[in-house]
């Protein structure tokens, strides 16, 4: 969620352009592509808090060490809120939650190869500035009110539209600034093939939540489910996170 949207001057303007979009990206079988994107919430290990943005040992900071394994620098207004290697990225989500995108592979070996190695690195730097990533889905203590936050453009919008839309429990700014996640992206030959991979992803979302459920605290203790990540994604933003 972190990069920035690829700029294009291409206006959609019905539901016809929209689809034709989408159709640019469809790709044929022999060329056929995946990639991840997975989070890893940073702590402070001396204090066990969220790392903060701005300061000596912040996000900031840490994010520019990685010029170490040839990683770039991406500035807003000044401040570094991403790095990029080729067309992969390094990013902050809302609250600071590490985000790696992978490039494009033709085989699940190289991905996994290529996320090894930036999780090496990512720990290697992490261990200098007494830093922590812990693969949590939702934060173990930290409040919305406490957690802190990335200054980015983009995430203010966000932070205005989840607050319209979840007026009532806050679910959707609980999904910016609470959680972190994993996700597979699954290149497609054609709209029939992207409907079929997108029931499917979906069907199984609930047994690899079950399989994988990894966020049962919450405020410092025991929250009462396997996943809080889950229950606080479901259906927030008005069903932009639902389920099938």
């Amino acid at each position: 969620m972190s990069g920035q949207a690829t700029s294009s001057s291409q206006e959609i303007s019905s539901l016809k352009s929209l689809v034709e979009w989408i159709s640019c990206g469809s790709t044929p079988r022999e060329n056929l592509v995946i990639g991840s994107e997975h989070e890893k919430l940073v702590f402070q290990k001396q204090f066990l808090n969220a790392a903060q943005f701005d300061g000596t040992n912040g996000l900031e900071e840490y994010l520019q060490k990685f010029t170490r394994y040839n990683w770039a620098p991406v500035l807003e207004n000044g401040r570094t809120i991403e790095m990029k290697r080729g067309a992969a990225t390094l990013s902050l989500e809302p609250s600071g939650q590490l985000e790696h995108s992978t490039l494009v592979h033709k085989n699940l070996h190289d991905m996994a190869a290529e996320i090894d190695e930036q999780i090496n690195a990512s720990v290697e730097l992490a261990a200098e500035m007494d830093m922590q990533l812990v693969g949590l889905g939702y934060h173990p203590l930290e409040t919305l009110n406490t957690l802190p936050r990335i200054p980015k453009t983009r995430y203010q919008n966000f932070d205005g539209f989840m607050r319209a839309v979840d007026k009532k429990n806050n679910k959707g700014l609980h999904v910016l600034y609470s959680t972190a996640s994993a996700q597979a992206n699954i290149g497609f030959e054609n709209e029939e093939d992207m409907v079929k991979k997108l029931r499917v992803t979906i069907a199984l979302q609930p047994i690899v939540t079950a399989l994988f459920a990894n966020s049962p605290f919450e405020k410092g203790r025991l929250a009462g489910a396997k996943s809080i990540r889950s229950k606080v994604v479901h259906n927030a933003a008005g069903g932009r996170y639902g389920y099938m």
